[in-house]
Parts: C-alpha cells; sequence; structure tokens
C-alpha cells in the first residue's frame, strides 16, 4: 500500500509554501485559498445547521484558521481547534482573536477532549487529506466526545461528482509521485460508518448544491460581497448521535 504519513506531508506541505509566500499568504494557500470566502461559508453552514451561542465546537483540522477567524466575531461559545502542523496552530491562535477560543496540536487521531462534552464536531477538508480506515477513527472519536444530540459535520470529495473528476485525474497522473494525498469518499462508504457507529443521518449534500444560506453576507478575498445560497465546493455530510 506504501508508506503514508499524514503528519509529516502536511508539515512539510506548509512549509513550501512558506518558503515561497508573505505569512499570511502561505497559510491561506496552504489551506486552498480563498480564506475568508471559505471560512464564511463554513460557518454559515454550521449556524444553518444549529450551531448557537453558548455551544461548545471542535474543528478537527482546523488548518491555519480560516473558520475560528470567520466565527470569532459571530459566535459566543466554546471552540476547540486542532490539527497535526504546529505553524497553523500558532497562526490560527495569532488570528482568533477570542480567549474563548483554544488551539492544541492534535496527537495521532485522537481529539484531546472528554467524552460527551461537545455539541459539534466538524472536519472541513479533513477525510480528503487520510486513508479511509484513519477518517473512520477520528469519526468514532467525534462520536465518543459528542453529547447525545450531537452533530458531526464533515466535507468530502464526491468520487461521483463531476466537478471533482479532475482531482481524480490529478492523482492518476500523479502515481509514483510523493505528493498531497487527495482521498474520495462514496455515500455508500459513509453510511456504513453511520451503520457501525449507530449514528443517524441527517443530510447529504453534493458539492454542486447551493444549499448553504448565508445568514450575515460577508466580504471574500477580492472584496466582493458574498451573499444567497451558496456550495462549500465539496460535499457535506451531517450526521446525528
Amino acid at each position: 500500500m506504501g508508506s503514508h504519513d499524514f503528519k509529516r506531508e502536511y508539515i512539510e506541505h506548509v512549509a513550501r509554501f512558506k518558503a515561497h509566500y508573505p505569512l499570511a499568504e502561505a497559510m491561506s494557500y496552504a489551506v486552498g485559498g480563498d480564506f475568508k470566502r471559505v471560512g464564511g461559508i463554513e460557518r454559515s453552514l454550521l449556524f444553518q445547521e444549529g450551531l448557537r451561542d453558548g455551544h461548545y465546537l471542535i474543528d478537527v483540522g482546523c488548518g491555519s484558521g480560516r473558520l475560528a477567524y470567520a466565527l470569532k466575531d459571530h459566535f459566543h461559545g466554546k471552540y476547540l481547534g486542532i490539527d497535526v502542523v504546529p505553524d497553523f496552530v500558532d497562526y490560527a491562535r495569532s488570528i482568533a482573536g477570542s480567549e474563548t477560543f483554544r488551539f492544541e496540536i492534535a496527537e495521532g487521531l485522537s481529539i484531546p477532549e472528554s467524552g460527551e462534552s461537545a455539541d459539534y464536531v466538524c472536519f472541513f477538508s479533513v477525510f480528503t487529506h487520510l486513508r479511509h480506515e484513519e477518517s473512520y477513527v477520528y469519526f468514532r472519536e467525534a462520536k465518543r466526545v459528542l453529547r447525545p444530540g450531537g452533530r458531526i459535520v464533515f466535507s468530502f470529495l464526491d468520487i461521483t461528482e463531476e466537478s471533482h473528476w479532475q482531482i481524480f485525474e490529478g492523482n492518476v497522473a500523479d502515481i509514483g509521485k510523493d505528493v498531497h494525498l487527495n482521498q474520495f469518499l462514496s455515500e455508500d462508504m459513509i453510511s456504513v460508518w453511520i451503520q457501525k457507529l449507530e449514528l443517524r443521518l441527517l443530510k447529504m449534500e453534493k458539492a454542486s448544491h447551493p444549499f448553504i444560506a448565508v445568514q450575515t453576507p460577508f466580504t471574500d478575498d477580492n472584496g466582493n460581497l458574498v451573499t444567497g445560497n451558496v456550495s462549500l465546493g465539496q460535499s457535506v455530510c451531517i450526521v446525528e448521535k
């Protein structure tokens, strides 16, 4: 199956951007760019799906803090962001601007929190860079830390989504190269995970479907106002414990 060390891969991935760009640009490019736009859409999605002030949100794979940055003036609750890349964690902490937001370096595939303590756990563009077995372990961890009735929100690359096919073709072209892993999921596999962990599926939405309502319009990275209904760019699944 070959070697796959996602922590090493991501640390090297971030280091390459830091070597070529100013810090803020590097921290945006390293998580795929569109820092403000994607963070604002993620925030809108979580609010649409029930996140409220006073809730406890755990952001697994928080990256350089685009969700935390989008939430800082809009969410008055408890937040924990974890990531395997120390540079990401340091930068996210520096821009979060909230004493109630906490950041930690992730160790292995565990979530550093006690059982049944969180209201929401999100994984945005996390399962896209892990092996399926690793994603399942994180999924199981999310169930552990959630209170009954808590929700898991995650995005994924969808093998049936036409807009994702060029990414798959890129994977084909990169066979044999030491490159960043892009992993695909299918609704069938996700359904098996949900069944095995005795969770309840609430919603499965395609990447191309603009199902996310922007409650509070915001300005994207190019100064354009984002409003109306939008899509995240990846497919989205929401489950309940």
